[in-house]
């Protein structure tokens, strides 16, 4: 979900000359995506690609967990919001 609301939101900027690389560190969703690897998600894959193939300035990279930052930092953020302890660990970051 968090894939497609970037999609959604990198497809919405006006200036169409602009490339945006969008960075994930689900390996699976990356390849799902870029067409490497058969999709699980059906509906998600085809919401993500029809918005991919309308725009193709937008990428959608991988980058290793621990060099993911923003994701990091958001699942922390949302441990402190939500009172997580460590068991309780959020994974869907972008």
């Amino acid at each position: 979900m968090a894939l497609i609301g970037a999609l959604k939101f990198c497809d919405s900027i006006e200036e169409k000359e602009k490339r945006f690389n969008i960075y994930l560190d689900s390996k699976s969703i990356v390849e799902e995506v870029n067409l490497r690897i058969e999709p699980k998600r059906i509906k998600l894959f085809r919401e993500a690609r029809e918005i991919m193939d309308h725009n193709r300035n937008i990428k959608v990279k991988w980058v290793p967990r621990e060099e993911n930052l923003a994701g990091i930092y958001l699942e922390n953020r949302l441990k402190k919001i939500n009172n997580y302890g460590k068991g309780n660990c959020w994974r869907g970051r972008i």
